[in-house]
């Protein structure tokens, strides 16, 4: 969230992304962990974009499930660079490896790793 907040970087999010992070959030963590992701979420100042065109979904579908295909379409649409999940099981799979899509579908710490890499040379 840092390197966003230094315009490094730009963050974008859907809000269904959002409903279901605070639904995911809610349930595992609970009300202190929701208000903290919604405090860092305020201070990142990410661009809302609008949701996928239905046509995306679907074709995103056979890479991630229909439960996931939102999330990868609105990454293509708003042309993400990055796509930053935890969700190894869907998101980040061999499939989506080898569909030689236009953006990195990584874990937060991956990218972390990868930009302090590039910046390190």
């Amino acid at each position: 969230m840092e390197l966003c907040r230094g315009r490094r970087f730009r963050a974008a999010v859907t809000a269904k992304v959002l409903l279901e992070a605070r639904v995911n959030i809610a349930e595992k963590f609970g009300e202190p962990e929701l208000v903290r992701f919604y405090q860092q979420l305020a201070a990142m100042g990410p661009e809302m974009v609008q949701p996928p065109s239905p046509e995306r979904v679907t074709e995103c579908i056979p890479l991630v499930g229909e439960k996931d295909a939102h999330v990868l379409a609105a990454a293509l649409e708003c042309k993400a660079a990055y796509l930053l999940t935890l969700d190894r099981r869907h998101l980040i799979t061999p499939a989506v490896g080898r569909a030689h899509l236009p953006l990195k579908v990584i874990t937060p710490g991956d990218f972390l790793r990868e930009i302090a890499a590039q910046t390190s040379t």
